[in-house]
């Protein structure tokens, strides 16, 4: 039985304990501010606490992401992120390797690869449209609890979207995705990030928005959805962190059962 909403579903960042990391980038970090006799560690003779926190948005835990994050043009996912409340899909995708798709896949995918297929997409949509939704959150298998400070590295296969499934998310208008993996795409994909590309609308190549870009849509990633949540609809704020950038930490909140 799920406990009572508001629900968070986005992973904590503990400065002093296990945490998510991607890339093997250095921990997300804290330590007191320090400026002529002043430290900000009442530990260390301070007055107060005060701390400098050092991050990586897109490497440590929850974050959401715009068009400007491949972008040469600067600009700053916070300024499109709704402040409201966005009706939201839940959806739990299980993957097959993609040697057992008949999809269309990125050229870079090998065959061993976890792929989440457009005919998993359908099956856990069932009778639901994503048309009547703005915002999709898709939960991979499988989900504990040791996702919240999982370490991803170029030997770790999470699942990602094949094309052809992609195709189908943005079709439908889905204009904030949520994934509780550390990206859209693979993590060595040779520089093409083709689904983060695709969900944009952007060209293949390149650095310059073409004349479909979706330069109002986002990406959340690294979300953790508790399995004792139920799929199905729900009220969602996505909660952006009021920082100018194009990948922001977040804090998703389901705040409750939606009305479809």
């Amino acid at each position: 039985m799920s406990r009572a909403f508001p629900r968070s579903i986005a992973r904590r960042i503990d400065f002093g304990g296990p945490q998510s990391n991607y890339f093997g980038v250095e921990p997300a970090s804290t330590s007191p501010m320090r400026g002529g006799s002043f430290v900000g560690d009442t530990r260390e003779g301070g007055s107060c606490n005060a701390s400098v926190i050092t991050l990586n948005p897109h490497c440590h835990g929850t974050h959401t992401e715009g068009v400007g994050h491949v972008l040469n043009a600067r600009s700053s996912v916070y300024d499109v992120v709704p402040l409201g409340a966005l009706d939201a899909l839940l959806i739990t995708l299980a993957d097959v390797p993609a040697s057992q798709t008949s999809d269309r896949c990125a050229a870079y995918v090998a065959p061993d690869d976890r792929q989440l297929t457009a005919s998993a997409l359908e099956a856990a949509l069932g009778d639901e449209q994503l048309t009547d939704y703005q915002a999709l959150i898709v939960r991979t298998l499988p989900n504990d609890v040791s996702k919240t400070h999982q370490h991803y590295t170029e030997n770790d296969d999470y699942p990602f979207f094949t094309h052809t499934a992609m195709h189908k998310i943005v079709g439908s208008g889905i204009a904030h995705l949520l994934v509780d993996t550390p990206s859209l795409d693979r993590f060595d994909d040779g520089g093409a990030l083709a689904l983060h590309r695709q969900y944009w609308q952007l060209p293949r190549q390149g650095h310059d928005a073409g004349p479909d870009t979706r330069d109002k849509a986002t990406v959340t990633e690294m979300i953790f959805v508790p399995s004792d949540i139920a799929d199905g609809a729900f009220q969602l704020m996505l909660q952006p962190a009021p920082f100018s950038g194009d990948a922001i930490p977040s804090n998703p909140v389901l705040l409750g059962p939606g009305i479809h």
